[in-house]
Parts: C-alpha cells; structure tokens; sequence
C-alpha cells in the first residue's frame, strides 16, 4: 500500500513514453497463408509453341506472378522429357504491357501434342506444370510466301511504274485491278489521292518494304476487296493510310512485326474483322468504322485509337497480350467492346460508349483502367477472368467515369 501511489505514477510514465497496442494473430496466419499460396502457384506463367520443325522448337512463355520462376523442363506427351538449364523467368513487370520470353529447345517426338513445362519458384520444393498451348494469333497465315501459291514481283504489273526521283513505284491509272498475288520487297509503292484500287477475288499484294497511300479530303484513295482474305500483308514493313476509304471484304490489312498509321479513314460493311497483327505497333487517328463486324484482332502489339469515331459491329478489340489505348473516342452499339486476354492492358482517356450490350471481358491478369469517360448505356459491364486459372487476377480502375446506365457493373 505504501509503494502503490508511486508505482502507478511510474506505471503511467512507461504508458505515456512507450505506448502500445494488443494486436491479434489474424494477420500473422494470414500471411503465412498467403504465402504458402504464392509458393505452390496454380498458374505463374503462360506458355505458347511458336514455332517447331522435325528437330527444333521455339517456347514463348510470359509471367503473370510476383516471383522469378524456375523453368526446369519440357513434357512431351509425358513421352518425352527435354530439360531447361539455366532459364529463369523474371517475375512481371508492375505497370507494363505483356513481355514474352523464348526458349529454343531440341526435341525427337514425331508428334508436339499435349506438352507441358515444369517449374518452381527458386528456393521451394513445390514443382508444378504449365501447359504450351498453340499461340492465340494467325501467326501460322501471316507469312504468305509459306504456302504454295505463286507471288509476282509488283514491278510486273501491267500499270505500275518506278520514280527514280523518290525511289518509289506507282499506279498510272485511276483504276487499278489486283488479279494475281504481288510481292514488293525492300522498296517502296505509293498510292495517290483518288485512286481506286480492287483486289480480285485470291489475290494478295505483300509488302515487304514501305507503303504510302495518300489521299485527300476531296479524293480518298479507294480500296475494295472481293474476298475474305488479307488485302495487304505486310511483314516487317512500315506502311501509312491517309485519307484512305476501305468499302467491304474482310481481313483487308494483316501485320506482322511492322508499323502501321490508319489517318482520317473510313471503313464500312466489314464482314469480320478489318485488321489482324502480331508483333506490330498500330495507330488509328480520325478515322470512322461504321458496320464493321471486329476493328482489330492483335497479338503482343501496341495499338492507339485517337478521336475516332466507331458504331454498329460485334467485337471492337480482342487482344493477347497488348497494350492498349483509347484517346478521345467514340464506341457504340457493340455486342462486347473489348476482350482482353493474355495480360493485356486497356488505358482510355476522355471516351464515350454508348448502346454497347457489353463493356470488357478480362482474362489472363488483364487490366482495364479508365480516366473521365462516360460508358453511356449498357447491359454488362465488366466480366472478368472466364477463362484459365491464373493466380494473378484480372482488374479495372474507373476514374472519374460515368456508370450510371449501366445495368451490372461486374459479372462473371
């Protein structure tokens, strides 16, 4: 009784000077669970074959975790198994669009089916499988020359002539008819204001060099196909459309590995899908799509729409593994605006949609992030992950954005 009053004093002084605070245990086993679960991942990593022969094949594989990732070797059929020494692959980048990563592995099966990578995070004990699929793009159409078809130097056509001043070949005429396959390697061909150009049905003109195809405001440059097939392919190339009037046909522009600007063009009654690429980086500028089933088809691109102007079709945009942008645009009466896949990325500033049935699906740790737009009317909005087992999930940002008709904002 004597010492109380001053223990209390004293006890209150420790109180003042060291406080502290009673937590419990819930978030320790928390984290023990979370990263018992990093550590036996689901799914770390996708992987595609993108190329083989009798002998060799190519593995693009890109990651979707936090962790590094320990490749240790390749199953074929559980028949044969092809160790990996010495790869592993770097955790994924925080903010980036989808990075790939390619192995070249020797192999002896007669047939490449049911294959699949074995990893680890390095320092665990936990091994697990991740199957190759096929690559979710036309790589495997996009190289014309492959097939057994016969090409024609372009300089061979019956209305083309070469410029010395400009190094660059043009059409004499106004009207110009493709009624065979033309090839144009490591040169230039240019299209001028108020030329009409009609690819025939089988016909194809690969360009494997640059393309210019300047129209004006008074005289596009016209371009119409009879067939569902690429127009033009162009491979490693960098070509530019202004002011350019597609009317038609399907497929008509296809890119792999090149550049591509779409400026001021119009594009109408397209009966599937406009553009498919891989590899390549795309801008479409000021132009107008009207009954245009899907604008784009891409995979592993970078693709910018600035102020454009889009209505009536099935998909916009279905990407793998891209990185997307949307500036200043208009989006309407689409059954699904986006499709998202692979770790893509969606960023879209100042856009208005409007009469779409569906926003975005999102697949494969994909993201779509939206500043100062306005979704306007639509049934769904958001579907996330209905596809694969990834234990990155897919997620949307809406900033400043207007919701308000939108019937269900997310739904799986």
């Amino acid at each position: 009784e004597l010492i109380k009053p001053e223990l209390e004093k004293q006890l209150s002084i420790l109180a003042v000077e060291w406080p502290y605070r009673e937590f419990s245990f819930d978030t320790y086993y928390e984290n023990i669970e979370l990263i018992r679960h990093n550590l036996q991942l689901p799914k770390a990593f996708h992987a595609f074959l993108e190329t083989h022969s009798d002998s060799m094949l190519q593995i693009s594989m890109t990651p979707v975790s936090d962790f590094p990732i320990q490749m240790l070797a390749l199953h074929v059929d559980d028949k044969e198994k092809i160790e990996i020494m010495d790869f592993i692959l770097p955790p994924k980048a925080r903010g980036e669009f989808a990075t790939y990563f390619k192995i070249n592995l020797k192999h002896h099966s007669k047939i490449l089916e049911n294959m699949e990578i074995s990893a680890k995070i390095p320092g665990s004990d936990f091994v697990f499988r991740i199957p190759v699929k096929e690559l979710p793009s036309y790589d495997a159409n996009i190289d014309a020359r492959n097939e057994n078809s016969k090409y024609i130097n372009l300089s061979e056509h019956p209305d083309i002539l070469y410029n010395q001043l400009d190094s660059s070949w043009y059409f004499n005429k106004k009207d110009i008819v493709i009624a065979n396959n033309y090839l144009l390697r490591d040169e230039k061909m240019r299209l001028t204001p108020g030329q009409n150009i009609l690819f025939q049905k089988g016909s194809i003109m690969i360009i494997e060099g640059e393309l210019e195809v300047f129209g004006s405001n008074e005289f596009e440059v016209n371009i119409g196909t009879e067939q569902k097939m690429d127009a033009f392919q162009l491979i490693k190339s960098n070509a530019e459309f202004n002011n350019t009037q597609f009317i038609g046909g399907s497929e008509i522009i296809g890119l792999y590995s090149s550049n591509c600007i779409l400026n001021a063009c119009t594009i109408a009654d397209v009966n599937g899908v406009f553009l498919k690429a891989s590899f390549s980086d795309i801008t479409i500028k000021a132009s107008y799509f009207g009954s245009v089933d899907q604008i784009a088809e891409i995979d592993r691109c970078k693709i910018k729409f600035l102020d454009i102007e889009s209505r009536k079709g099935i998909d916009f945009l279905i990407s793998y593994g891209c990185n997307v942008t949307v500036l200043r645009s208009t989006i309407e009466e689409y059954s699904r605006v986006f499709s998202l896949n692979e770790v893509s990325t969606l960023k879209m500033w100042g856009t208005h949609l409007d009469n779409n049935e569906s926003i975005a699906q999102l697949n494969q740790a994909s993201s779509l992030n939206t500043f100062s737009c306005d979704m306007g009317k639509a049934e769904k909005g958001i579907a996330l992950d209905n596809q694969g087992d990834v234990l990155q999930k897919s997620t949307y940002n809406l900033y400043k954005t207007n919701l308000d008709q939108i019937k269900k904002l997310e739904v799986k």
